[in-house]
């Protein structure tokens, strides 16, 4: 199989599976589906609260001033 056809083939598969919905929205009913699924088993591990204002161990808000 030549490369152009592989990628024609990749295009159409990728197409045709996001067709009736994006990928977004395809994602999050994914991982709504995965998290449902954690909390009726118990095994769900809520984010941490404390760190909404964080990103890799620094903080959103920038330098603190005074």
């Amino acid at each position: 199989m030549s490369p152009e056809r592989l990628m024609e083939l990749y295009h159409y598969a990728w197409d045709t599976f996001y067709r009736d919905q994006p990928q977004t929205h395809r994602m999050y009913k994914l991982l709504q589906k995965v998290v449902s699924k954690e909390m009726a088993d118990g095994t769900h591990v809520a984010r941490r609260r404390d760190l909404v204002g964080e990103r890799f161990g620094r903080s959103l808000a920038g330098p603190k001033v005074g």
